[in-house]
């Protein structure tokens, strides 16, 4: 059981010495207990911060991905709010019944969108959510 968890089998002592760390159990490991030379203790220990840090990096990266997404689309909103009313207060005011007609179309496009952005958002998340889940496992 302890090999298995400490990922250090006899026949691979000299495994943490290799120029590649990628390619050893290291990544595995839940303990380092069984490296007993400081020098080469030091070094997987480097490694392994090197690795979560870009682990972290990583998660960092597609977070302020996920943020940029969101602000476009609460942009977008904002923006078809403001065309709206600029649609609405024109409604109200044109007289000429074809033009007010196609506004009126146009109104009612814009008013279904907000289903529209909300959908984006949730397929949006789901896709982030699962990019995180495989992250984890």
């Amino acid at each position: 059981e302890m090999q298995h968890i400490l990922y250090n089998h006899p026949n691979k002592t000299d495994g943490y010495r290799a120029r590649n760390l990628v390619s050893t159990d290291i990544l595995r490991a839940v303990s380092l207990h069984s490296i007993k030379d400081i020098r080469v203790f030091t070094r997987v220990h480097n490694f392994a911060l090197q690795r979560r840090i870009m682990e972290l990096e990583q998660r960092n990266m597609l977070l302020r991905r996920q943020i940029n997404i969101y602000n476009k689309i609460l942009h977008i909103q904002n923006q078809l709010t403001l065309q709206k009313q600029k649609l609405s207060k024109f409604l109200h005011k044109t007289k000429n019944k074809q033009l007010k007609i196609q506004s009126n179309q146009f109104y009612k496009l814009l008013t279904m969108s907000n289903q529209q952005i909300a959908e984006q958002m949730m397929t949006i998340y789901n896709n982030t959510h699962r990019l995180f889940n495989i992250d984890n496992n």
